[in-house]
């Protein structure tokens, strides 16, 4: 009898990630911060809800770390935009190697909902090898299909993916997701302070603060000589939206506002050209 509670519990989880698949206009978008360390920094990466235009019950995140030099040493809750009547989880518990799972759940008895638009979900602290080397540690989410048997014969199908529930529990939505990354490196010459140390060493180009964004954003560039500079912002078809900077440039560290006023939400790509070459960054637009 015991087993059968359980396996009935089991079931009722599910049911949150295999509720019927209707299709309705969810524009929530679940991203994840970029932030830049050094060999030896500990730090935190938020997951934050934006655009969220329903109430939800429940939300589900499953996410993973590419392999490299930093450890996620434990995520936590607090201050995130869920009410009182929701708790926090994490699988697995304790240090994650690559895969976890972040869930805000409601607790057993209780319905109740997140309405605000946008907010902390939760944060994800972590800690980077003494040792590491230079690179970029990506945190994404995935979809997988499993078949979980059931102890009377037959299999109950469960779709791993971000996913959210409506009050009634039997509405699931499919928010959008946009990852984030770890990047290591030791510290650029570009800084508010390299005017005062000398010119910058090398061509550079910075990523977009804030991103996402909305809908305004900084992006910064250091030019070690004069150089012809030309700065373009192009949508995730190739075509350019707006060029910011079609000019030559002295020297030194140079920052654009760019407003996307007008401009949809989705991915956006900057480009910068110079005497040296091409550099190209992406950004996320979110309204």
């Amino acid at each position: 009898m015991k087993f059968r509670k359980i396996m009935i519990f089991v079931i009722a989880v599910l049911a949150i990630v295999t509720a019927p698949q209707v299709l309705y206009a969810y524009t929530g978008v679940v991203t994840v911060d970029n932030i830049q360390v050094e060999a030896g920094d500990i730090g935190e990466l938020e997951i934050r809800l934006s655009n969220n235009d329903l109430p939800i019950s429940g939300i589900i995140i499953p996410m993973y770390k590419t392999q490299g030099d930093v450890t996620i040493d434990s995520i936590s809750f607090e201050g995130n935009m869920a009410s009182s009547g929701f708790f926090g989880s994490v699988n697995p518990s304790g240090t994650i190697i690559d895969t976890f799972e972040v869930s805000i759940l409601p607790i057993f008895g209780q319905t109740p909902t997140i309405t605000a638009s946008e907010g902390l979900l939760a944060t994800i602290h972590f800690s980077v090898s003494p040792t590491a080397f230079d690179g970029t540690i990506y945190i994404d989410s995935f979809y997988t299909i499993d078949s979980l048997p059931l102890s009377g014969g037959g299999y109950v199908t469960l779709i791993k993916q971000i996913n959210a529930s409506d009050p009634s529990g039997l509405i699931t939505y499919f928010p959008d997701f946009v990852g984030g990354s770890i990047i290591i490196g030791s510290p650029t010459d570009v800084n508010d302070n390299d005017f005062e140390k000398g010119l910058p060493s090398s061509f550079t180009l910075e990523q977009n603060y804030p991103n996402p964004f909305n809908p305004a954003t900084v992006i910064k560039f250091a030019l070690p000589e004069a150089s012809q500079v030309r700065l373009e912002i192009f949508n995730i078809l190739g075509q350019s939206v707006e060029v910011l900077v079609d000019e030559r440039l002295s020297a030194g560290i140079h920052q654009v506002t760019y407003e996307a006023v007008n401009n949809p939400s989705g991915v956006y790509f900057y480009r910068l050209s110079h005497n040296e070459g091409i550099e190209t960054k992406k950004m996320t637009l979110l309204k």
